[in-house]
């Protein structure tokens, strides 16, 4: 069950960055909170066991890449720890 939510906090992460960050900014975030991705449910930004969203002790991570120095990024990770499977990942469509 608990692997079941965050499969789906990934996901919802991953469609806001797909689908409304990504074609309305051009670029994706070098990091990501409830205030970045405002289609995302905040309570989703922590996890089952109550950590908060990229803390160290989170199951969630999300890793940018290609950045510039005014935080633009070509790609990113975002990888759900999972208990009872292998790590959930999912990576930018463009880059």
């Amino acid at each position: 069950l608990r692997d079941d939510e965050r499969k789906v906090a990934i996901n919802a992460m991953y469609y806001s960055l797909e689908e409304y960050y990504y074609p309305s900014k051009g670029f994706y975030p070098e990091s990501i909170d409830s205030a970045t991705l405002r289609t995302v449910d905040p309570e989703l930004f922590t996890d089952p066991n109550g950590n908060a969203f990229d803390s160290a002790d989170s199951s969630y991570r999300y890793e940018s890449s290609g950045c510039d120095t005014e935080g633009r990024c070509k790609s990113y990770k975002l990888t759900g720890y999972l208990e009872d499977e292998d790590d959930y990942v999912k990576e930018s469509r463009r880059d």
